[in-house]
């Protein structure tokens, strides 16, 4: 049987996480370097992107990746790619699609390729054209990459604030925020992961009170609960939103400092050592936190349960709601709660035992 490759995008979450499974994000960076070499010139711009972004996250060069006595440019692959869609936009549409050339942006900006500014406005404006022309309605992933990949073209590492494109970037905002349903889903849960990651990146440009980023991860947390998540890709782009990074922080990690300390009880399976419970902390939002500043919420074990648990058996968590900004408090709690309590489950019964506190 043919094995199963990982979703590059699987690994760009594990190494945005807090903790740490250095033996598995290893493999997982090994498989995903060899299917480069093996397949990287049959690759999509998509799935070049993606693969691009997941070595960026792994603190790898993919200007120089190498695999044994072989060796591949990965960002020259791209670019090529890239280059030919934007030349088959003379006939009215690329050659692919605008997810795949947003993602594509977002890879090379990601690292370091700035693209001509002129180049990233005739992309949107063709964009646009298309959607007028043919009355296309772009969908939520599609443009929260085009917001991500905006954003880093703006503001993080190039340079391109031309009104044209600071004009496409308010516009895709605005489009985004026109598909946030009332529950907090935006579009649906399967993209809700990922638009939120490109409202919070962009939360300085967004309309005062045209969003609560508390609504929108609550219902992320509630999908996790319930066991909503069947796509591996949009499973893996709500871990950044828990953890108060996006895609754009692929770059700025320090991969030598990560240490191994992801609790066993999250590694192969849910398995209990009741002399010593783990103690998820999840840390909420305060009232004080500015509009530069963007919640973090981290998953209990519900996430990571198995259809064996005893829902009989209790884990001790210890609950911490701090303002991070100002550090005028920091109120914390020691709850007893049933294996695979999800953090809406703990919210709620810190409040029940201390509603002044924790409401």
């Amino acid at each position: 049987m043919e094995e199963t490759l990982p979703e590059p995008s699987a690994l760009i979450a594990l190494q945005l996480a807090s903790q740490h499974d250095r033996a598995r994000e290893e493999q997982i960076l090994g498989q995903l370097k060899e299917n480069v070499i093996k397949n990287g010139t049959e690759f999509s711009p998509g799935a070049a992107a993606w693969h691009m972004m997941a070595l960026l996250s792994s603190c790898n060069d993919p200007l120089n990746l190498v695999v044994g006595d072989q060796r591949v440019n990965l960002v020259a692959l791209l670019t090529e790619k890239l280059e030919m869609d934007i030349a088959h936009m003379g006939s009215g549409r690329p050659l692919t699609d605008f997810h795949q050339i947003s993602l594509a942006i977002l890879a090379l900006c990601k690292a370091s390729v700035c693209l001509p500014c002129e180049t990233i406005e005739q992309i949107f404006s063709s964009a646009v054209q298309l959607s007028i022309r043919e009355e296309i309605a772009y969908p939520v992933d599609t443009l929260s990459i085009a917001a991500l990949g905006l954003r880093c073209m703006s503001f993080e590492n190039c340079v391109c604030r031309t009104s044209m494109i600071e004009s496409a970037l308010q516009s895709v905002i605005a489009r985004i925020l026109a598909n946030v349903h009332c529950d907090g889903t935006i579009g649906d849960l399967n993209t809700t992961g990922l638009a939120v990651q490109a409202l919070t990146a962009n939360y300085d440009l967004l309309p005062p009170g045209s969003w609560d980023c508390r609504r929108s991860v609550g219902n992320l947390l509630q999908g996790i609960s319930n066991g909503s998540f069947n796509n591996p890709r949009a499973a893996s782009l709500v871990i950044p939103s828990l953890e108060n990074r996006t895609l754009l922080d692929i770059d700025k990690l320090n991969c030598s400092r990560d240490t191994d300390d992801l609790p066993l009880i999250f590694r192969k399976g849910l398995t209990v050592d009741n002399s010593t419970p783990p103690t998820p902390t999840p840390t909420l939002p305060s009232p004080a936190h500015t509009s530069h500043t963007r919640p973090r919420i981290f998953p209990t074990a519900k996430l990571f349960t198995n259809s064996t648990s005893k829902p009989t058996t209790f884990i001790r968590v210890n609950y911490t709601v701090m303002d991070t900004v100002f550090n005028t408090f920091n109120h914390w709690l020691l709850l007893n709660v049933p294996l695979g309590s999800s953090v809406l489950d703990i919210m709620e019964e810190a409040e029940r035992l201390l509603p002044t506190q924790f409401r």
